[in-house]
């Protein structure tokens, strides 16, 4: 919780079950002043064995991607999308093209054209935190298709990546 210099709560956030177990909080202070960050457990477990990790930063422009699934299965006669939700954080709003790397032989995907309208949250991707946990359809997204050459295609499977490299001089890349 962050609390004002006369101890009123202002916001808090409390982990979210088993897989989000990081809570974070983007706070704005509405003023110059002293402020007061309290972490606890609230069902009153700690102790010496018990560890918390605070970190303090400035937000800055950024952007993360996430994916419903990890894993994917490419059919010889169909088409496959891939959703990819994508979460802009601090006022972030650069123009991002989303492609896919390393395809097998005989497999095409188009890149797509992202441009975030502001913050959103599709849980995932600030630091500290780890994909797959929260609400992987949440937020906006983009559909990837991959599409392949029946007779070019081989049996198994091959990893990929799923890459968002945003415009401008300083471009940022998240996978």
């Amino acid at each position: 919780a962050i609390l004002d210099d006369a101890g009123k709560v202002l916001t808090e956030a409390d982990d979210n079950g088993r897989q989000e177990r990081d809570p974070e909080i983007d706070f704005t202070a509405p003023e110059d002043g002293r402020y007061r960050v309290v972490i606890r457990d609230l069902a009153g477990r700690g102790g010496p064995r018990i560890a918390y990790r605070l970190t303090i930063e400035p937000q800055s422009p950024d952007f993360a991607l996430s994916l419903a699934a990890d894993s994917f299965v490419l059919e010889k006669d169909k088409p496959l999308e891939i959703q990819v939700n994508v979460a802009a954080q601090g006022g972030f709003r650069e123009p991002i093209e989303i492609q896919v790397i390393g395809l097998p032989a005989g497999v095409t995907a188009e890149p797509v054209k992202f441009t975030p309208t502001g913050d959103s949250d599709s849980g995932g991707g600030r630091r500290g935190r780890r994909g797959g946990g929260g609400n992987q359809n949440a937020g906006p997204n983009v559909k990837l298709i991959l599409k392949g050459d029946p007779a070019a295609i081989q049996p198994g499977g091959a990893p990929i990546r799923i890459e968002g490299r945003s415009a401008g001089d300083k471009p940022l890349v998240r996978t």
